[in-house]
């Protein structure tokens, strides 16, 4: 038996040769939200007290996005309702 290797040897490692995924910049609308997905992910999969804290944060970002969005509606009824 010989020990030259053959390209069979390192089909296993093609995966390593293979450059790292696109990521876009983290100030672009698309790095954003992959940024927001990431977050997500992590949240889903994390237990105990990481979990509550990503819950925490995910809720102090929503409140006052849905609060404005009210408000927001309410004053565009009121300029054109009563005027």
């Amino acid at each position: 038996m010989s020990s030259a290797s053959t390209r069979d040897d390192y089909d296993d490692f093609e995966d390593d040769d293979r450059p790292p995924p696109f990521r876009p910049h983290p100030y672009t609308v698309e790095g954003y939200l992959l940024g927001m997905d990431d977050f997500a992910s992590g949240a889903v999969a994390a237990t105990g007290w990481r979990r509550t804290a990503a819950v925490v944060v995910a809720w102090a970002v929503l409140i006052p996005l849905g609060l404005g969005i009210l408000v927001g509606i309410g004053r565009l009824l009121q300029l054109l309702l009563w005027r």
